[in-house]
């Protein structure tokens, strides 16, 4: 389900009215100058398991049939052992493969776990997160920071790889 509010941004003068025209019977397309951008739009799904998703974001412009490009994202991802929060400045869906992109000061949070990159890419039928670019992952008073992480079978298993340093607090 996507957005509530559609504003068309136009190139020249704003109060012009949009020119549509109908490329095919009955499929009215926008001239090539102007821009569609969809604000405060939700996302909202569920994946192969039938749990639930809901990514918000402050502005979406669909970049092509499939592929959106969101600003200002906050979201919930449902596992069966509990909520991934996500938020970033910016990022992409990509509704054919079921792919989220938190881009710039990307944070998921999972099970008081906090991620912190700037880029995590989100599977949500496979329930996969990675990042391929350097994280620092704070939990119960510990730390680890790392090149890149890969999160499989929902959570469950974590990898870190390339330059690996910990910290764990025991008390």
């Amino acid at each position: 389900m996507i957005a509530i509010i559609i504003t068309l941004y136009l190139k020249g003068n704003s109060q012009e009215e949009a020119p549509i025209s109908e490329d095919k019977p009955g499929k009215p397309k926008l001239s090539k100058e102007y821009t569609l951008s969809i604000n405060r739009s939700i996302f909202e799904g569920i994946n192969n398991d039938s749990l639930p998703y809901k990514i918000s974001a402050e502005n979406v412009v669909k970049n092509s049939k499939n592929k959106y490009v969101l600003n200002a994202i906050k979201g919930t991802y449902t596992l069966i052992d509990g909520d991934i929060s996500l938020k970033a400045i910016n990022g992409t869906i990509d509704e054919l493969n079921q792919l989220v992109i938190l881009n710039n000061n990307a944070q998921i949070e999972y099970n008081g776990i906090i991620f912190n990159s700037d880029k995590i890419k989100l599977y949500l039928d496979s329930k996969n997160i990675e990042s391929d670019t350097p994280v620092d992952v704070n939990f119960e008073n510990s730390n680890i920071k790392a090149d890149s992480f890969k999160a499989k079978n929902s959570g469950k298993d974590i990898m870190f790889e390339g330059n690996v340093e910990s910290e764990f607090d025991l008390d």
